[in-house]
């Protein structure tokens, strides 16, 4: 029997399992860095594209243009870019992003169209797609807030949990107090007292801050604290029935 070789494979099989958390843990960090380097990017691009003025137009009369809106109509606006003022026709084809109606059009944003020329109206593009940058940017810095403000919760909650060294508690939750801030957590049959302490971190699956008020009844949810008879005094209430609606079309393709 080569001994060696035992206490060296033995080691190997020790030094993986001791790492397993550590490779969940960093897994989920890569995860995160990487959807805040698309968010990241996004808002780079977005920055870039609703500053520079651009006019393309091919010889099939296809039509790329940026440019800033100086006033908005029923059914189309005028955008200020290179040559002077154009008319961009907005037909009920025509795409609208970021949002999906005229009503998120202003005076004073930056937009990007494509469409293409009108060969009847000098100055005239129809459009089929309209981007407003200046409503893009915004979702984006939105976007970046929410996942800054997730990171912290969680950094806050493993602070907590290392500190306090609470048990973690999952159920359901029932007779919801939000004055009180009390509820009843079932778990396996037995119902338990949770009483929210001050300052308190309470927050929904993806760590976004959140209230009490959100939780509803039947809600399974997950609390960090000490318990006495059947009474948790809880530092941390996660609602994992309760996600975050995600903003629309803030990693959509950029135009």
């Amino acid at each position: 029997m080569d001994t060696k070789k035992y206490i060296v494979s033995a080691g190997v099989v020790v030094a993986l399992l001791a790492g397993v958390s550590s490779l969940a843990f960093a897994e989920n960090m890569t995860g995160n860095v990487s959807e805040m380097m698309k968010v990241k990017e996004s808002r780079e691009m977005a920055v870039r594209a609703g500053t520079e003025m651009v006019l393309n137009i091919n010889h099939q009369g296809k039509v790329l243009m940026r440019g800033t809106i100086e006033s908005v109509g029923t059914n189309s606006i005028m955008v200020k870019s290179w040559g002077g003022s154009w008319t961009v026709n907005i037909g009920t084809d025509a795409k609208l992003l970021p949002g999906t109606d005229m009503s998120q059009f202003k005076a004073g944003d930056f937009v990007g169209v494509q469409g293409s020329i009108n060969e009847s109206l000098a100055w005239t593009v129809d459009a089929t797609i309209i981007r407003n940058w200046t409503a893009k940017k915004a979702m984006v810095e939105t976007r970046m807030m929410e996942h800054k403000e997730r990171h912290n919760n969680e950094q806050e909650i493993k602070d907590v949990i290392k500190n306090e060294s609470p048990k973690n508690w999952q159920g359901v939750a029932t007779g919801i107090n939000v004055d009180a801030k009390t509820f009843t957590l079932t778990m396996e049959g037995k119902a338990y007292t949770v009483n929210i302490v001050t300052d308190a971190k309470i927050v929904e699956k993806n760590f976004a801050s959140t209230d009490l008020a959100k939780v509803k009844e039947g809600d399974t949810v997950r609390v960090w604290g000490p318990v006495t008879d059947t009474t948790i005094s809880a530092y941390v209430l996660r609602d994992i029935s309760l996600a975050m609606t995600q903003t629309h079309d803030v990693m959509e393709g950029n135009r």
